[in-house]
């Protein structure tokens, strides 16, 4: 079995850069995924990023997003909590939901939510 070894300062280098430059959450979530692919865990990364391991699983799953809705997020128009929402739903309904968000095809942020647990609803069949 393989064994992957990982520098020491890694995990002081991403605290260093946390206070450097503070992270968006999409931001937050591509030094995760780098951190994800170099071998470690999630609950490893929760430890010495300072994070509960749920903010961690949160925040890669920001990654499944359409470009689209990183986009969004980037420029502002798609909110952090609307986008873990969405993030949650199958890849065509993420498609949808983004579109129809950035089409302004919802009143507000809580409009979209109900239809996210609606779709969510409907995608576990109940």
């Amino acid at each position: 079995m393989p064994v992957t070894l990982h520098p020491a300062h890694t995990p002081a280098a991403l605290a260093q850069d946390k206070r450097k430059h503070p992270a968006t959450r999409l931001r937050e979530a591509r030094i995760l995924q780098w951190l994800i692919a170099d071998g470690y865990s999630a609950a490893e990364i929760a430890g010495f990023a300072q994070l509960p391991e749920a903010r961690v699983k949160e925040s890669l799953s920001l990654l499944a997003l359409p470009a689209e809705g990183q986009q969004a997020m980037e420029d502002g128009k798609l909110r952090v909590g609307l986008a873990l929402a969405i993030a949650q739903l199958a890849p065509a309904n993420q498609q949808v939901m983004v579109t129809r968000w950035l089409a302004g095809g919802f009143r507000d942020d809580v409009h979209a939510l109900r239809y996210v647990r609606t779709v969510r609803r409907d995608e576990a069949g109940l």
